[in-house]
């Protein structure tokens, strides 16, 4: 097994490519991973996912190729493909992607605005935490 019959009638199997295992003995072709998994190592198990908050891309030969890197490439991208979210009041709605920001109502010094529908989407992936300090909060 991890290997594959590269051309029709031949007797000896060849062994598969990088990120690619046989299913069988004999087998015609070889498989890969689809993205976001990796191969184990062994045929019988096949694919496995990548750690939470990473991913790897498709054909994967093993774990080290999941990566926070590429999930926080797709985490931004599909962020940016979100529809767009109205505010209302003097809010500045933000997706927040750095380890450090500010969130604000807009209102300064003077009280919140009513009706006002502000938002804020902290997306930090390999945070298994965020902290909030509030200079003021009435």
């Amino acid at each position: 097994v991890g290997t594959y019959k590269s051309f029709a009638g031949s007797e000896e199997c060849a062994p598969c490519p990088d990120g690619y295992f046989g299913l069988q003995p004999g087998a015609e072709q070889c498989s890969s991973c689809p993205a976001g998994t990796y191969y184990s190592g062994s045929p019988t198990s096949g694919c496995t996912q990548c750690p939470e908050f990473t991913t790897s891309p498709a054909h994967s030969a093993g774990v080290d190729d999941c990566t926070s890197a590429l999930y926080i490439q797709n985490l931004t991208s599909h962020i940016q493909n979100l529809p767009a979210r109205a505010c209302s009041g003097l809010c500045t709605c933000a997706y927040l992607m750095s380890p450090e920001g500010t969130l604000s109502d807009g209102s300064g010094a003077d009280n919140y605005e009513s009706d006002s529908d502000c938002w804020w989407m902290i997306a930090l992936p390999e945070a298994l935490s965020i902290t909030l300090t509030f200079s003021m909060f009435d």
